[in-house]
């Protein structure tokens, strides 16, 4: 029997067999493919890219995964490196199967036998035939109960022949199995969900939004939105049947750079319903409103009902209050205003410790003396209190909440004034630039600002000579300051602190609220560069206004401590007159203490040895080492055996020699000093004994 009759007889079979295996009826379909021809293995060393076509009659059962035959006719055309040509004639048995993953789709695995015929375009004359084999896969997608759509690839071996990979583009027509085919697309179009056309509900449909409700948003607080709700509402599935893959999605044009994300159940059950908290994460921009404003949020719902997606818009409106707007709802919001890495605050600071860096500060604490310098250059910048200005959105809400008016610190250094609270965030903002600890403290209808002294409480006493200086929190001394006392010193400032916060904390009214815990939960918002620098008073202005400042401070000090000893009559002893010396000593008020050392020597004949001792101190100070070494031969004379008189008085002759540098040496002022001789210098000064 001929291979062409073979051929046919097989195909027969198979659709014989396949007919009437199937009870739903099967689908007969005549599919065209026309596409590429290249040339494999040893062929492609003798044929170039060609082209081509297969027309297959196939039959496939309505099964997931089932037996596919048919047979099919090809035809190629196939150039040959020769500047010549062949032609195939093909007709070939397939089976293999069919899997069908959804209603549209089929993929299909075949393999193939049958009988080519080839020839040679060159008109020679010169034909061949031969068995093929082959292998090849198509996948096709339902666009009609009658047209499908697809790919496919698949390779043959005429053997002895030629060999190929076959690409092509698949169309097929049914010529039975429409019922199926109908019900394939009726099924994948009650199941479709499209995705890139999101339909919007009529009015009455879907979801309704009821309970409306939103805060005035505060832009120095503008941080805080990501986490805390501007507003809530109520979501209600209105349909008749429950609503899938609900999201929602908040966002304010301009103010926002992407919408932020609700959180809404993923399923709403027919009548079902959810409250929904409205958060933002707004951007910078929010920092440029100076008017209450009343913007639209958009709330963006999308949701699945049946076959489609939806998106459903609605408008939100929302007021947005100035950017120093303010409720004093949680004082710890006020630490939002301290923004302390403003280049404007930390400038100012910079400058109010540049210019005092020269001026000695003898027994006052580091951070003490940086609040001073700050609290004198607020005074010579000329700031003022003053109330707030008559705020445009001042009122009382629902809640009683005033909202008030909040300067930022180089608002109230640009505006050279204002209250409590903005004078009190701009000491803190100043003091936190240098890295000094703060805490607003608010009793009632005020607040002012407190500094960590860095002491803790048992070295208190040490450093400040009255209890109602400082306050203890934590075990830490705290110093508050009133600074709306524009025209007082420093110590005053710090007294009517005090005196506000015992009579408060008393009656259990006072709140104490760290800056740096507060930002925690209220950080401070980034500012836009300033319109121009700042003005400042000069660097002579603010070193006398600190010098004055710490010298009243000295003197407050100074007078407690030697009423503790007994003045304006102390007792005349040597031991109490070495101690006025030792007070004033320890402030650098060297003349006053020499005279007090001088005083307890003389009340007996031998002289005083901690007095004397105390003198020589003195005179080293002063860098005259030969007179420090008679003060110390005079307190050795009184205690021979004494090892601090002994290593002080040689001390001070190895220093009173001629090869010792000068003071202006020590300081650095003589370009031809030798460094090695002053670091020497300087060890031993730090190595000599205080005062006694």
């Amino acid at each position: 029997m001929k291979p062409a009759r073979q051929c046919s007889l097989f195909i027969a079979l198979i659709v014989l067999a396949n007919t009437t295996a199937s009870a739903d009826g099967p689908a007969w379909t005549v599919n065209a493919a026309p596409g590429i021809i290249i040339p494999t293995g040893d062929s492609a060393a003798w044929f170039s890219t060609g082209f081509g076509t297969a027309v297959t009659a196939d039959l496939v059962f309505d099964r997931k995964l089932s037996f596919l035959a048919g047979s099919t006719f090809s035809y190629s055309f196939v150039p040959t490196e020769a500047e010549s040509s062949i032609s195939l004639l093909g007709l070939n048995a397939q089976a293999g199967a069919a899997y069908i993953p959804t209603e549209r789709i089929t993929i299909r695995l075949f393999g193939s036998l049958g009988f080519v015929q080839g020839w040679s375009n060159a008109g020679t004359g010169t034909s061949s035939g031969s068995l093929s084999f082959g292998a090849g896969v198509d996948g096709r997608f339902l666009i009609h109960s009658d047209w499908d759509i697809g790919v496919r690839v698949s390779w043959g071996n005429a053997a002895g022949l030629f060999q190929a990979l076959f690409v092509g583009v698949n169309v097929g027509y049914a010529l039975s199995g429409h019922s199926s085919r109908n019900r394939s697309i009726q099924i994948w179009n009650e199941n479709r969900l499209d995705l890139m056309d999101l339909k919007t509900p009529k009015p009455g449909e879907g979801i309704d939004i009821l309970d409306v409700r939103t805060e005035p948003v505060f832009p120095a607080l503008y941080g805080r939105y990501d986490t805390l709700p501007l507003g809530s509402l109520t979501l209600m599935n209105i349909e008749k049947s429950a609503l899938d893959d609900v999201s929602a999605a908040f966002f304010m044009p301009r103010y926002m750079d992407a919408p932020h994300p609700c959180s809404v159940p993923e399923n709403l059950a027919e009548g079902a319903d959810c409250r929904v908290d409205l958060c933002a994460l707004f951007n910078s921009t929010i920092m440029e409103i100076t008017e209450p404003t009343d913007v639209s949020g958009i709330l963006s719902i999308t949701y699945t009902r049946g076959r489609y997606r939806y998106l459903d818009q609605r408008t939100i409106p929302v007021t947005i209050l100035d950017r120093n707007a303010l409720v004093w709802d949680d004082d710890r919001k006020a630490a939002a205003f301290v923004t302390h890495r403003d280049p404007v605050v930390q400038g100012f600071a910079t400058g109010a410790a540049s210019a005092v860096r020269d001026v000695p500060v003898p027994g006052i604490d580091p951070r003490t003396a940086a609040a001073i310098s700050c609290f004198a250059a607020m005074r010579e910048q000329g700031l003022v209190y003053r109330v707030d200005p008559e705020h445009p959105y001042r009122h009382t809400d629902s809640g009683s909440r005033t909202i008030d008016y909040l300067q930022f610190p180089r608002q109230t250094l640009v505006y050279q004034g204002g209250d409590c609270d903005d004078l009190t965030v701009l000491f803190c903002a100043l003091l936190e630039s240098a890295g000094i600890p703060t805490a607003l403290v608010t009793v009632p209808g005020h607040i002012l600002p407190a500094y960590d002294t860095g002491i803790p409480e048992s070295g208190a006493g040490r450093w400040f000579s009255d209890e109602s200086d400082y306050m203890i929190r934590d075990d830490r001394t705290w110093i508050p300051v009133e600074v709306t006392l524009r025209t007082a010193d420093f110590p005053t400032a710090v007294q009517r602190g005090m005196e506000q916060i015992r009579e408060s904390a008393l009656r259990g009214e006072m709140g104490f609220f760290p800056v740096a815990e507060a930002w925690a939960l209220y950080p401070p918002p980034g500012l836009t560069a300033p319109e121009s620098p700042l003005s400042a008073a000069s660097d002579d202005r603010i070193r006398m206004a600190f010098e004055s400042d710490l010298n009243g401070f000295i003197d407050q000090e100074i007078d407690r401590r030697l009423l503790d000893l007994g003045a304006p009559d102390p007792p005349p002893t040597p031991g109490n007159a070495n101690s006025r010396g030792l007070v004033h000593a320890r402030y650098g008020r060297y003349g006053e203490a020499g005279d007090a050392f001088r005083s307890a020597i003389g009340m007996t004949e031998e002289g005083y040895f901690p007095a004397l001792m105390n003198m020589g101190n003195l005179a080293g100070l002063r860098d005259d080492w030969a007179a420090a070494a008679e003060w110390y031969e005079r307190a050795l004379a009184l205690s021979p055996e004494n090892p601090r008189a002994i290593s002080t008085l040689e001390t001070a002759r190895n220093l009173s020699g001629p090869s010792v540098p000068s003071d202006s040496e020590l300081q650095g002022d003589d370009p031809e000093s030798d460094p090695s001789l002053r670091a020497a210098r300087i060890a031993v000064r730090r190595e000599m004994p205080w005062f006694e």
